[in-house]
Order: structure tokens, then C-alpha cells, then sequence
């Protein structure tokens, strides 16, 4: 008897230590997905870098991009050329950076592993590593719900 209560404290310890994925909580579906696919969606982040950043996340909790599945990764794929052909059409990017920080000691702040789309453009005002690299410079703002919700609605409404 005292090996059941063992395993059903240890069972709510477990529950308890798990840290909610950011990713993963309802109002993100509600306020930034832009598209769902049968195995992945495009978000818009709360505070872009730059207009033309996207993210790409697997609908499936997984850590690390060894563990998506062969499905997973080609469905992730055909979402970036997706986005990249809608802001090719509709803002005239050129380009994209494509990147992911893929562990802890990358810089991956959340252990859901996701894609950074950066689209580009030879005439941008700047680039976005440009503000990454002096944030004190160049301030990243989170923007209103208001604005948000035109963001998602504008991009999923031209991409659907």
C-alpha cells in the first residue's frame, strides 16, 4: 500500500513541477494564430521584431526538432513557403531568414520547439538582427490587442 501512495504523490509532483507551455495556451490559438495545418500553425509573435515575423510551431508539444516527425517537418515546411509567398505578394519581401534555437543553451526560451520567419527585402528600413543585437537601440514593442487582432486577421484572411 504505501508503494501506491508513493506513486500517487510522485504522479502529483510531476503534474505540479510541469511549467505551462506559452505555446500551447488557449488565448495563443485565440489572439495570434493566423492558419492551423493538420500538423503545425502560423503564429504572429506579441512583440515582432519586424512586421514580416512569423513563427511556425508544430501543433504537437515536442522539445526539440529531432523529435518532429517526417510529417511534421514537411507540413512545417509548406507553411513557410506559404507565408513566404504571401508577403512576397502583399509586402514586397525578396527574401526570408528561417531560424530556430533548438535547446536550451541555443537561447530557446520555450521548450516547444518553433521557427523564426524573418521576411526580407532590399529595401527594408532595417534588419532585423540589427535590432536584436542593439535591443537598447532599437526597442521591440509588444503591440496592442487591437492591433494584434487587424495583424491576424489581415495575413490569415490574404493567406486562407
Amino acid at each position: 500500500m504505501s508503494d501506491v501512495r508513493y506513486n500517487v504523490v510522485t504522479m502529483v509532483d510531476a503534474e505540479d513541477s510541469i511549467k505551462p507551455c506559452g505555446f500551447c495556451k488557449p488565448e495563443v490559438k485565440e489572439t495570434q494564430e493566423i492558419i492551423r495545418t493538420q500538423y503545425s500553425r502560423l503564429i504572429y509573435p506579441l512583440a515582432p521584431t519586424i512586421f514580416e515575423n512569423v513563427m511556425v510551431i508544430p501543433i504537437r508539444h515536442v522539445s526539440m526538432i529531432e523529435d518532429l516527425t517526417p510529417e511534421e517537418i514537411v507540413d512545417i515546411f509548406e507553411v513557410v513557403k506559404k507565408v513566404h509567398a504571401y508577403f512576397c505578394k502583399f509586402h514586397n519581401t525578396t527574401a526570408y531568414n528561417l531560424f530556430i534555437n533548438n535547446g536550451p543553451s541555443s537561447g530557446q526560451h520555450e521548450q516547444h520547439v518553433h521557427f523564426h520567419f524573418f521576411g526580407r527585402s532590399e529595401d527594408e528600413e532595417i534588419s532585423p538582427y540589427k535590432k536584436l543585437k542593439s535591443p537598447d537601440k532599437y526597442p521591440v514593442q509588444a503591440l496592442s490587442v487591437d492591433e494584434l487582432k487587424r495583424r491576424v486577421h489581415l495575413i490569415s484572411t490574404r493567406l486562407g
